[in-house]
């Protein structure tokens, strides 16, 4: 799942976070928990915002908060305007295509595989294609891409490396994808993952790449042991 975070005039609420959509998720912005004087910095980041959105700052801060209550170290509450303006959270993203490829088998397109394989022998990729919309302008947060390791090739207790994701070129399809049409990827690796085992959830954080609607392409690979993911043809888990 890849969750963002907009930074125009969120809900505040130091509790959680107020939205998860299930595939490519575009969250609303939140308050880390935390401590009295970081709950109030960020009630007053959210006045300011609001002010920066046209509205007097007085207004703001009867709209957006009546005061900062603080319980604790653990909420940091504010009441959120019931006249938002246009751009609050609420943008979306879909992954619309999944799909890996294999040297050993360079004509062959695995479309229908309920995994995801990367692995450096022999060499696997994966690909996958976003679709974000809603976002509208609005600066991300926090984006990250989740993938759930797949039991197909590593025992349950085995510790394996979960791989590197790149940005990739979008001129392909899912269902034509092969070893010998797969599309170039940049070298430069955006993050990686360590060691994983079976049933947990990798998140490689995207944040940057994230900077409008469209489509994003990107591609994982590893130059050790393999490693697989659930895709989207898998029972449950997929990628979101």
């Amino acid at each position: 799942m890849l969750e963002m975070h907009r930074m125009k005039l969120p809900k505040l609420n130091c509790l959680g976070i107020a939205l998860a959509l299930s595939a490519f998720a575009v969250l609303p912005p939140r308050i880390a928990t935390g401590s009295m004087k970081e709950c109030r910095r960020a009630c007053e980041d959210a006045i300011r915002a609001c002010g920066a959105g046209g509205q007097r700052p007085s207004a703001c801060r009867r709209q957006l908060l009546r005061r900062c209550k603080v319980e604790g170290r653990q909420a940091c509450a504010t009441e959120a305007s019931r006249n938002e303006p246009p751009g609050a959270p609420g943008g979306t993203g879909v992954v619309t295509a999944d799909v890996y490829v294999n040297k050993s088998q360079p004509n062959r397109n695995f479309v229908t595989s309920p995994i995801l394989a990367v692995d450096a022998n022999p060499l696997k990729y994966t690909f996958l294609k976003i679709r974000v919309s809603g976002v509208n302008g609005g600066q991300v947060a926090r984006a990250r891409l989740l993938l759930t390791v797949s039991a197909g090739e590593p025992s349950a207790e085995e510790s394996i490396w979960g791989g590197s994701l790149h940005l990739a070129n979008c001129d392909w399809q899912e269902s034509s994808i092969t070893w010998n049409t797969r599309p170039a990827f940049d070298s430069t690796v955006l993050t990686s993952a360590g060691p994983v085992k079976v049933g947990q959830v990798v998140a490689f954080d995207v944040t940057d790449e994230i900077t409008g609607d469209g489509d994003y392409c990107f591609a994982l690979d590893t130059t050790a042991a393999g490693v697989n993911y659930k895709s989207s043809r898998a029972k449950q888990s997929g990628p979101r």
